[in-house]
């Protein structure tokens, strides 16, 4: 299945050398997934650690992030992942 995906700020510093997103790291990218992929699974394709911290909006909705990593993701999802604002 193909979804978008885009990476916002210092995550884009995240990925790994030769990626799928290495063409275009900072703007929306056409992904193909498996058809039973999850942000798991997304996180694991893009080179991304499962550790790193972000928040995600799919087709413009936050997913809490206690269910984000076995969130499904389906035919043209819209994903952006974005980093924590820190600061004070």
């Amino acid at each position: 299945m193909r979804i978008s995906v885009k990476l916002v700020g210092p995550l884009v510093d995240q990925l790994p050398t030769g990626g799928p997103l290495n063409d275009n790291p900072r703007g929306v990218n056409a992904l193909s997934i498996i058809d039973d992929a999850t942000m798991r699974t997304l996180l694991e394709q893009l080179g991304l650690s499962a550790e790193l911290e972000y928040f995600a909006m799919i087709n413009d909705e936050h997913v809490p992030s206690d269910v984000l990593a076995e969130r499904a993701l389906a035919e043209g999802d819209d994903v952006v992942l974005v980093p924590p604002l820190k600061g004070g």
